[in-house]
């Protein structure tokens, strides 16, 4: 019986005979798999665009007519997308490239085309009769955000500022940030916080403490700084002490850009507390 020294020498040997066999008949295996689908060469079914998961489908067949019975205890077999890929990479530069070949493109889009005809019996969803109907419906409808929409979907969810003013936005930021650290120092800290009432504490440097830890305090604006400069308050009251308190870092990443008053009326806090006590309750 061999020890496992000599098993792992051996697995080695092994290993570096499948490797120099791989790189001998790569060309002979990959060619193999393009007559199976009746191709003369490799670069002839990448030219046609085929992808690599259609290669894949051969892949055991031309491994036993290549591999045959040279070494015939093994059950390895030829990594088809492996080589594939180095081939690609070699003709094309990237993978990338490839994907963008015209061929490619065209039989990505005829596979879809022919899956959506067996299945629903017309080649795209534009062709469906529901589809045709809703547009002579809504030929007339003028919809004035179908192509400015994107452009202000977050200011109009209240998560950033109205396109335009982002550099006002940005020396706001910085005037708010800048007399916030004036005051950090002078808000109360009673070690819970303030929205939910958990236990916090403050980092003081220790590097051996969790920075990420979900107990540990944050400063934060009841009034956020998103909310102050959209409802044109000055950075000095939304950096004063009346509008700073101490929160869980936790929280703090569920607030958001939100203020005090949404985050009360919404219910976020109940929730919040709702799911801490289920999940301590599990962990207990």
């Amino acid at each position: 019986m061999r020890t496992i020294k000599e098993a792992h020498i051996a697995s080695g040997k092994r290993y570096e005979e499948i490797k120099t066999f791989r790189n001998l008949h790569k060309t002979e295996y990959l060619n193999t798999i393009a007559k199976l689908m009746g191709y003369t060469t490799i670069e002839e079914v990448f030219n046609d665009g085929w992808p690599i998961t259609e290669l894949e489908k051969y892949s055991d067949e031309a491994s036993k007519i290549v591999w045959g019975d040279l070494i015939p205890k093994t059950n390895w077999r030829f990594p088809c997308r492996e080589l594939a890929n180095e081939l690609l990479i070699t003709l094309y530069g990237s993978l990338k490239a490839y994907s963008k070949m015209p061929n490619t493109v065209n039989r990505k889009v005829k596979k879809m085309g022919d899956t959506m005809e067996a299945t629903y019996g017309y080649r795209n969803p534009g062709q469906s009769p529901e589809h045709k109907e809703a547009m002579k419906k809504g030929s007339n409808c003028k919809n004035p955000f179908s192509t400015k929409e994107f452009k202000f979907r977050s200011y109009i969810r209240g998560k950033t500022c109205k396109p335009g003013d982002e550099e006002k936005f940005k020396e706001y930021c910085k005037k708010v940030e800048r007399l916030t650290e004036l005051n950090r120092e002078l808000v109360p800290f009673d070690g819970k916080c303030y929205y939910t009432g958990i236990p916090i504490f403050r980092y003081d440097g220790n590097k051996k403490v969790n920075r990420n830890d979900y107990n540990m305090a944050t400063l934060d604006h009841k009034i956020s700084v998103l909310g102050g400069f959209m409802r044109g308050l000055s950075p000095e009251i939304v950096s004063s002490i009346d509008n700073l308190c101490w929160c869980s870092k936790y929280f703090n990443s569920f607030k958001e850009s939100k203020c005090e008053d949404e985050i009360r009326l919404s219910g976020m806090i109940e929730r919040f507390n709702e799911v801490l006590e289920e999940l301590n309750n599990e962990s207990n």
